[in-house]
């Protein structure tokens, strides 16, 4: 019997009782009738679903075809509902695939790049369903009872790591790229031991240097398939400076190695700066043309979308002497258009 030809039936059966039905298969579903009142409730399984890849191509074949064809979202990946994480991880597989394509069909990069494509978000997807099943056995626990500790449970200092934990799932920031070719090893990982390989790039209050307005320094990553290079200032920016005219101007920078000459000169990798100390003090007029490139017909600088940023505070950036947030004065930081 359907459900609504069930919640016809008891709708008209007499009686103030409560009815309790069930579907054919042992499946929970319950409707209840209380005088004129008519309810119905079932059960909502999860169906936390993968499949083996997130292209067309077999899995005996890959690394070996280029992928045509591509899915996203739910087409091959299903989640809990809980906190929108199935969309917000369904987004990513979008911005992954959208800026590859772009970046191939300008001519940029050979084909073979949407072959990352399957292999990161199949990972992506697979961790948060594992992490999912994780979480709903963990907080299904009891508590520990300090008095009786042979008993078992979850611990406060547990509980607290794990929503921690959780949360970066919940925020889209849990998400890291193994090494690839898209991806470093890892080895220089202490020059900036906050910002780990693979993973989200962090933002940061900063101050426009052109106009003095204070913005996020992650907000200036635009969805336009551009890669990313922060670079951090030492304590009087001539590190920084050196660095954005060496860019400009040499032959060997990845600025003009990677950019044709018909195109702007940040038009395939977009440099940031961040100055220390206060921007009053810096003269945006005498900056390299790395920092300040001239874009668009006209051939003008629009300081406030190129504009080089100074810490809203005394300290830099996620330059702080925290070993855990740190990224020292004087380095760079790569971010692929995705922002990771």
């Amino acid at each position: 019997m359907t459900g609504v030809a069930r919640s016809a039936a008891a709708r008209r059966r007499d009686g103030d009782g409560v009815i309790d039905e069930h579907a054919e298969g042992g499946e929970p579903d319950r409707a209840s009738q209380v005088g004129d009142q008519h309810e119905r409730s079932s059960v909502y399984e999860v169906g936390q679903r993968l499949t083996h890849s997130f292209d067309a191509v077999p899995i005996e074949s890959a690394g070996e075809r280029l992928p045509r064809v591509f899915i996203a979202g739910d087409a091959c990946h299903t989640h809990s509902a809980k906190a929108g994480q199935g969309m917000n991880v369904s987004m990513q597989d979008a911005f992954n695939l959208g800026w590859k394509l772009v970046t191939v069909l300008s001519g940029r990069v050979d084909p073979t790049l949407l072959q990352t494509y399957s292999a990161e978000r199949q990972a992506v997807a697979q961790d948060l369903i594992d992490f999912d099943r994780f979480w709903s056995g963990f907080i299904a626990q009891p508590m520990a009872d300090p008095a009786n500790p042979q008993a078992g449970g979850v611990t406060a200092d547990q509980m607290r790591a794990e929503f921690e934990r959780q949360g970066r799932y919940t925020a889209g920031l849990a998400t890291r790229y193994e090494a690839s070719r898209l991806t470093g090893s890892g080895e220089n990982q202490s020059l900036a031991t906050g910002f780990e390989v693979g993973t989200r790039f962090h933002s940061a209050p900063v101050t426009r240097i052109a106009d003095g307005r204070r913005m996020e320094l992650g907000h200036v990553h635009q969805a336009d398939a551009r890669w990313r290079l922060y670079a951090f200032g030492d304590e009087s920016g001539d590190g920084l400076r050196e660095l954005a005219a060496w860019l400009s101007t040499d032959p060997a920078s990845p600025l003009r190695r990677f950019t044709r000459d018909s195109d702007d000169l940040d038009a395939v990798l977009d440099l940031h700066g961040i100055f220390q100390g206060d921007h009053h003090d810096i003269e945006v007029t005498g900056l390299p043309e790395a920092l300040l490139p001239p874009t668009g017909p006209f051939a003008l600088q629009d300081w406030e979308r190129h504009g080089p940023q100074a810490p809203t505070t005394s300290s830099p950036p996620a330059a702080s002497t925290d070993p855990e947030r740190s990224c020292s004065c004087g380095r760079t930081n790569t971010s692929r258009p995705a922002g990771h």
